[in-house]
């Protein structure tokens, strides 16, 4: 696998503050507030995990669980909120204790996976995932997963079928998912799937930064530079310019590279300091060349 090849493959790629409270009341005064209840916490819980504000999410799952600790929905929660808090080992915690409960079982197995994915413990990643999907053929994220794995195996037959099931199962996460099989794409020299890859997932999501740079870096190994560096922002077009320079320099494009990255100097020369460093690195290997 060439350099270029790998370093697509890497692209890819609390307490609780506010307590309810009441006013002061007399003895004829009826309560005007209801003691919060483990449900309500939760609630409120998965609206802020949904929304993305795990930290939220994970002061209420907790709450609850302070409340009532046998609260299986909390404890999925709170493990989910944790894991995307990078909070690896509380999180473990947290999905082991619920993988006797049958019905948390499959999900506790995939979070569990995907905790030691982003540790970098594949073996025992895939061995949780593949139980996950074999409990629950239905979870997307788990699929999702099993590919980023093969992908680093670069088993691409398994990769390419386990990102079909997770756009199969998925519940309006594909950009997530395109995203990723480009990354794959790339990664094996697939430049054309690669950008229609790219292309279907900001049809989902057309502000996504990661899919975009993708997207861009995907336009440069075709050597298509000018599609690549067009941006509105002169912030933004400085960042591609050096992002493409970059590409093109992994290519062995040192003619194309010099020049993009002089024009991202060119464009913001004090903000953006990034091909200062790559033109260094040019210069040292048209000097080896």
């Amino acid at each position: 696998m060439t350099v270029l090849k790998k370093t697509m493959l890497m692209i890819a790629s609390v307490s609780m503050a506010s307590a309810l409270s009441g006013c002061q009341t007399t003895a004829s005064q009826a309560p005007l507030v209801q003691q919060a209840s483990p449900d309500m916490f939760n609630q409120h819980g998965q609206a802020s995990l949904n929304s993305k504000k795990y930290e939220k999410a994970a002061l209420a799952f907790q709450k609850s669980l302070e409340i009532d600790p046998s609260k299986h929905e909390a404890r999925l929660g709170f493990a989910d909120s944790l894991s995307k808090l990078k909070k690896y080992d509380h999180a473990l915690r947290n999905y082991q204790l619920l993988l006797t409960e049958e019905a948390y079982k499959a999900h506790a197995l995939q979070g569990i996976g995907l905790v030691e994915l982003q540790r970098g413990y594949l073996d025992t990643a895939k061995e949780s995932l593949r139980l996950a999907v074999d409990m629950d053929e239905n979870l997307w994220r788990s699929w999702n997963g099993l590919a980023q794995i093969y992908a680093y195996e670069y088993n691409w037959e398994e990769t390419d079928r386990s990102y079909a099931n997770a756009l199969d199962k998925s519940d309006g996460q594909q950009h997530v998912i395109y995203n990723n099989m480009g990354v794959s794409y790339l990664a094996r020299g697939e430049r054309k799937n690669a950008i229609e890859a790219f292309d279907s997932a900001l049809s989902y999501a057309p502000n996504l930064d990661v899919t975009q740079t993708n997207y861009k870096l995907a336009l440069a190994t075709q050597s298509r530079y000018d599609e690549a560096t067009i941006e509105n922002d002169i912030y933004e077009q400085a960042k591609a310019l050096n992002n493409v320079g970059y590409a093109a320099m992994l290519q062995g494009d040192y003619t194309e590279a010099e020049r993009l990255l002089l024009q991202s100097i060119e464009v913001s020369p004090s903000f953006y300091k990034a091909p200062y460093h790559n033109l260094q690195i040019l210069y040292q290997l048209k000097g080896k060349g």
